[in-house]
């Protein structure tokens, strides 16, 4: 007897392609010249990775916070990676400096920001956490 296998969205490239074959097709692409071909059409990416709603742990010790990092192409001037973990929201800022050259004022910008979809959604303020050095700070 077989299972029916539900539909759903695909969230990431990861989840259907190997790091091998994405690996070759971004070395291919570079080797070819292919970006100096085609012209970029995005020059901002924003993606979102889900959290683990459960601890994690390396090597015995407990990871308080997670790092998100990517990668810029050739015409991209930024790359934000939200990663949320437990009770945190880590973003990962990667920028082209000759397209923006002061990302510090974007970054900045987030705590304000995410305090504003905060007050707007009714939800209440924002919970401590501990940043990945154990120093608990207040919500911003």
């Amino acid at each position: 007897m077989s299972k029916a296998v539900r539909a759903r969205q695909i969230q990431s490239l990861g989840e259907v392609a190997s790091p091998l074959i994405i690996g070759t097709a971004i070395r291919t692409i570079y080797r070819t010249n292919l970006m100096n071909r085609a012209p970029m059409r995005i020059n901002t990416v924003v993606s979102n990775v889900p959290e683990p709603r459960f601890p994690l742990y390396m090597c015995g010790a407990r990871v308080t916070g997670i790092f998100p990092s990517s990668i810029i192409l050739e015409g991209m001037g930024l790359n934000v990676t939200v990663f949320s973990y437990l009770d945190r929201i880590d973003f990962g800022f990667h920028v082209d400096p000759d397209l923006v050259p002061d990302p510090w004022t974007i970054s900045a910008a987030v705590p304000e920001a995410l305090a504003e979809l905060l007050a707007g959604s009714g939800l209440p303020a924002p919970t401590p956490v501990a940043d990945s050095f154990g120093e608990e700070r207040a919500g911003r």
